[in-house]
């Protein structure tokens, strides 16, 4: 993949500290809180790798990839928020790096598993777009579907803020979940004989 990475550059160097939140995770393991702390632990690496300015493209996509990677496999339960949470950020990050494949696994299995929230709309919508690059028309269809039967997400400001703040295509955050699938899949039915 020699698509180029966008990086993100904030005014201030982002202070993350790893070791905080490896601690957290090791001293209190039986802890409900500790996936929150693997999450966390994960962030730290992926947000200290965006902040080095010195760094080159090539490692950074190597530590984007690791980290998201390592979402997939810190050992937290399914059909949770934290699990959902930890796997939007790795298929961002893999969306963004142009491996489909695997994000759209992890979009599938949220879209699957969590219980009714803008993580699961949002995952549905990531899925739906990753199947179509993949030439898989069918199961887009199904999870922009999926989106159109749960209940809407309204997301006016956070929304504003997000188109404000982003540059890369990596993301994928709109304003009205259920307007934006109907949309999605009318354009969808209407491509795919023209494809065929």
């Amino acid at each position: 993949n020699e698509r180029s990475t966008v990086r993100v550059w904030y005014d201030k160097p982002l202070i993350c500290p790893p070791k905080y939140y490896k601690d957290l995770a090791d001293q209190f393991p039986m802890s409900n809180l500790r996936p929150f702390a693997l999450m966390r632990l994960v962030d730290c690496r992926r947000l200290n790798a965006i902040t080095r300015e010195e760094m080159d493209n090539q490692e950074l996509i190597r530590i984007l990839k690791e980290s998201a990677r390592e979402y997939h496999t810190i050992g937290i339960e399914k059909g949770t928020y934290a699990r959902a949470w930890s796997l939007l950020q790795a298929g961002r990050m893999l969306f963004g790096l142009d491996e489909y494949e695997e994000a759209v696994a992890g979009f599938d299995e949220i879209g699957d598993t969590a219980p009714v929230s803008p993580e699961k709309s949002m995952a549905l919508l990531n899925s739906a777009r990753s199947h179509a690059l993949l030439e898989n028309y069918t199961e887009a269809l199904r999870r922009l579907s999926q989106v159109s039967n749960l209940p809407d997400f309204m997301w006016t400001g956070l929304y504003a803020q997000y188109q404000a703040d982003s540059e890369t295509g990596s993301d994928f955050l709109v304003e009205n979940f259920r307007a934006y699938s109907t949309m999605c899949i009318a354009r969808l039915n209407e491509t795919i004989p023209k494809l065929g």
